[in-house]
């Protein structure tokens, strides 16, 4: 049970990015295209066409809907429940609400009148999660493959002496991340994890770590790293800018300058400390 826990409780960042989440619902619309126009899954041609949507797109309008209704939900409802990363038992109750909002979707325009409600409607979900599960899993495995970094060969060098790294522990106290100092960008609280930015190789990673920022902070050394609000603190050795807007302050970093990051009037004191030395 507690195994099971931890792995509904792990990160699942698959579809974090744009890219990641077009090529979700491209493939499921061409999928389910193909998949009802040659095999008439569940006798899907034989639905309802007593509405003007219904006779208008007939039942090759599924994968039309589907698409828009998952375009709707990976675009903009996401957002407003600032899902920017999923957990696995997240991304497990969000499919489960796609298969429920494409099944209203479906029973409002292809509905037979006079029929019972809620048996109608449990039948219409029945076909639903059919006809989106089997496209919706493979589409997870192709961008899973295609996200996966080239297998590189790596010539054997010469050792060098290691720079000083620090560790950064979890709440058990298990080391997840050991980086130099002047390569961590910033730490931003995300739920029961803290999301450490950091540089490498002239690119930005990101690696979520379970603990909080509080527990984190403790680890590093205090005159180089500064919380700005409740949510983040950066890495001094990084700020770029610190600006006055609108009435308040934000700072940016070397390495993420589309990023502004407010500061919090809580925290405000010490960034004007800074403004002034």
């Amino acid at each position: 049970m507690v195994s099971l826990q931890q792995q509904l409780g792990r990160p699942f960042d698959l579809l974090d990015n744009t890219n990641s989440r077009w090529l979700l619902i491209l493939f499921c619309t061409i999928f389910s295209t193909v998949f009802i126009l040659f095999y008439d899954p569940l006798n899907v041609s034989g639905i309802s066409k007593e509405t003007t949507l219904a006779r208008l797109f007939s039942y090759h309008g599924l994968s039309f809907w589907g698409a828009l209704v998952l375009i709707f939900t990976q675009f903009w409802l996401r957002p407003r429940f600032n899902l920017d990363t999923f957990l696995v038992w997240q991304f497990l109750l969000w499919v489960v609400l796609e298969i429920f909002l494409l099944s209203v979707c479906f029973f409002l325009i292809y509905r037979e009148f006079g029929k019972p409600f809620l048996p109608e409607f449990i039948a219409v979900f029945r076909m639903t999660a059919l006809l989106a599960i089997v496209p919706y899993a493979i589409a997870c495995l192709l961008i899973a493959v295609v996200s996966m970094p080239p297998a590189v060969s790596v010539e054997p060098e010469t050792p060098k002496p290691a720079a000083a790294l620090l560790s950064i522990k979890d709440e058990n106290g298990k080391p997840m991340l050991s980086i130099a100092q002047e390569d961590i960008l910033l730490l931003k609280s995300e739920n029961n994890y803290t999301a450490v930015f950091f540089r490498q190789e002239e690119k930005v990673e990101k690696k979520l770590i379970r603990s909080s920022l509080k527990n984190i902070l403790q680890q590093l050394p205090p005159p180089h790293f500064l919380r700005i609000h409740r949510s983040y603190s950066i890495n001094l050795n990084n700020l770029s800018t610190v600006d006055r807007k609108n009435g308040e302050l934000q700072v940016k970093l070397k390495q993420l300058p589309d990023l502004p990051l407010k500061v919090s009037e809580t925290y405000k004191e010490d960034i004007l400390r800074l403004m002034n030395s």
